[in-house]
């Protein structure tokens, strides 16, 4: 596939990445619809359909050398920013949440074995967090900032399509704070696995839930039955004011 990077504007290729991702959506539809009796498939076929496809097409057309975003962490910090802060800003992401829950995610998430838990985690937790951060951050948000020569703002603009594009706006919010984050763990460690860390123990923490629920270890999967004191709320805030200091701190490529 050629590279068509120097004949198009940012604008263009923008418009191209979202019109592959909503023709990748589109194809994924017409093998999901045969696949609702078969919650792994349809679940793994749609996830590598909508965002691995969308990747692939969008990185081999678009971008001249993905590599440099798997640079070398210089600070190992925000390592441990990407595993302690899925799991810190939990209270903060139930409160922000309206109710709801995904039909084909909340029968997938009914694995009472280990090795159930294990393919689920796959499904649930490994695979959107590779394919969806290649192609919001790895794709998108490098052409937001294409088109807006601002950092920041790429990094908000990318966080708003990211959470629209989950089609469930009871979790807008949410969504939208924790695609925040790991659009600046990028653009501060300029290494996709980074935020693909983070997000993978976002989607860790759900599927851990759900798996002690099934087995009788905790009452309920709902993380809003052991988050909503107001003091871990606020705790929840201060840890993610810290992050967001500790990275402007850092003064690392954020203009």
């Amino acid at each position: 596939m050629k590279l068509i990077t120097k004949d198009l504007s940012p604008t263009v290729k923008l418009l191209l990445s979202i019109a592959i991702l909503m023709t990748s959506i589109s194809f994924a539809s017409l093998f999901m619809s045969f696949l609702k009796d078969y919650p792994l498939l349809y679940q793994a076929i749609g996830t590598l359909f909508m965002f691995g496809l969308s990747s692939w097409i969008c990185i081999k057309l678009f971008i001249k050398d993905f590599k440099t975003n798997f640079s070398k962490p210089q600070n190992t910090i925000l390592i441990l920013w990407a595993i302690i802060l899925p799991i810190a800003i939990i209270p903060l992401n139930d409160f922000l949440t309206f109710e709801g829950q995904n039909a084909i995610s909340q029968k997938l998430l009914q694995s009472n074995s280990f090795p159930q838990f294990l393919i689920v985690t796959l499904v649930l937790g490994v695979l959107p967090a590779i394919t969806e951060e290649l192609f919001f951050r790895g794709v998108i948000q490098n052409n937001f900032k294409e088109l807006t020569k601002n950092t920041l703002f790429a990094v908000i603009l990318t966080s708003v399509f990211f959470s629209l594009m989950h089609f469930e706006l009871y979790a807008f919010l949410p969504r939208f704070l924790l695609s925040l984050c790991l659009g600046l763990l990028l653009v501060a460690t300029n290494n996709l696995w980074i935020p693909i860390l983070c997000h993978f123990i976002n989607n860790l923490c759900v599927c851990i839930f759900y798996y002690l629920h099934n087995l009788g270890i905790i009452p309920s999967p709902d993380s809003t039955t052991y988050f909503q004191h107001p003091i871990l709320i606020i705790l929840s805030g201060v840890i993610l004011i810290l992050f967001f200091f500790h990275l402007y701190k850092l003064k690392r490529r954020i203009k």
